[in-house]
């Protein structure tokens, strides 16, 4: 580590965004001006905002895109830039080593902290809820969210780029939409294994849980390593409250024969990989409560939007909310690593009367639309929340 603002996903990581602009991660604010459509990978990586970002790591600074992970890392969270880290220790001339590949946003459910950007699910919901009639048709907004895909598509230059630099790759991250459902993805995977690059790569997949593509997962046995983490934001009816309309039933079925699966593929791993927002913070403890026995568990937080960020609540909410994650067995080791840092996380948040009525309206408007209640399936902590407003 060159200081102690380092960070290696700055020099050595390509992430592709789902409309086919590039970035550093997928936790910095911004990203290149040109897209994959139009330019090969090598000028976008060397364009003045990624060289920026790259020159205020060297000197030991804090760029204000990234802060996301200042954020995390001044609550004692171990941030994503600390987690890899560690993980990686790449020479300076290495170039690019890792992908992330957000590979559009088609998928099959619209969590509720999600948005058009990731879930083709969401056009219709955003564009009835948020979207001005009187400027823009459905139509055109349906034909302006397919951006979102067309860097993925069969044709787009960008699968022959990544195959150009596929063999010096060791970690590629597979983000959607939902990464099961995208095609052309199983074609890359194919080439890595015809080319022999497999055996020096190692995969992780963030997934929803509802396909178990039986026919193409012995592809995976070909690689080095593959991590597989479950999106899992509650259990039963709040977990399909957050990712409507997947059933919690189903999906669980999905988890036990992955882990049947696995137990003779030393190279597969599974875990649980648990998004933390405002609508469902004060559940953590049923949710590690229920897995840690046989899974990992990851606590992720929700950044953006920012009505769902865990910081927005007015203290006496906070603290209640505390005082239930302190609750959790001190007994769960990996859990009480990633918990002091969730707390703080809480605490650290400044409370704004209009981010909050964002957050309330928020609820009412898509319970409305999906014909839900927020307050009955979270009932504990939704009396929190009336309580506060009814004051």
């Amino acid at each position: 580590m060159e200081n102690e603002f380092y960070c290696v996903n700055a020099s050595h990581n390509l992430s592709v965004n789902s409309t086919g602009t590039i970035k550093h991660c997928c936790m910095i604010n911004g990203s290149s001006k040109g897209r994959v459509l139009d330019n090969n990978l090598e000028d976008l990586w060397v364009e003045p905002w990624m060289q920026e970002v790259r020159e205020y790591f060297r000197q030991g600074k804090r760029h204000p895109a990234c802060s996301k992970c200042w954020n995390e890392e001044d609550a004692g969270r171990d941030s994503k830039r600390i987690r890899d880290n560690r993980k990686f220790d790449f020479k300076e001339g290495d170039g690019i080593k890792t992908l992330e590949l957000n590979m559009g946003n088609t998928c099959n459910i619209k969590c509720r902290t999600c948005h058009p950007y990731s879930s083709s699910q969401w056009v219709k919901e955003y564009y009835d809820t948020k979207v001005d009639k009187e400027k823009t048709t459905y139509k055109q907004f349906l034909i302006d969210s397919k951006g979102y895909n067309n860097s993925w598509e069969k044709e787009s230059p960008l699968w022959a780029n990544l195959e150009k630099i596929a063999e010096g790759i060791i970690v590629v991250d597979f983000y959607g939409g939902e990464p099961w459902l995208i095609k052309q993805q199983w074609e890359f995977i194919r080439t890595c294994v015809k080319n022999g690059w497999a055996k020096n790569m190692s995969l992780h997949y963030n997934t929803n849980g509802t396909q178990w593509p039986e026919e193409l997962l012995p592809l995976l046995e070909n690689f080095k390593f593959v991590n597989i983490g479950f999106s899992i934001d509650g259990l039963g009816e709040r977990f399909e409250f957050m990712r409507h309309p997947a059933k919690w039933d189903e999906v669980y079925a999905n988890m036990l024969k992955a882990k049947e699966w696995s137990k003779d593929r030393p190279n597969l791993y599974f875990d649980v990989c648990h998004t933390i927002s405002a609508l469902n913070v004060y559940y953590i403890p049923e949710v590690v409560d229920f897995f840690q026995k046989d899974w990992n568990v990851y606590l992720n937080l929700v950044h953006y939007p920012d009505y769902y960020c865990s910081q927005i609540f007015p203290d006496s909410i906070k603290k209640e909310i505390c005082k239930k994650l302190e609750t959790i067995d001190k007994s769960y080791e990996s859990i009480w690593h990633q918990l002091p840092g969730i707390i703080q996380f809480v605490k650290d948040g400044t409370f704004e009367q209009w981010r909050w009525d964002n957050f309330t309206k928020e609820i009412a408007v898509h319970d409305a639309y999906r014909k839900e209640d927020y307050y009955t399936t979270f009932k504990e902590f939704g009396d929190l929340i009336k309580n506060y407003d009814n004051k």
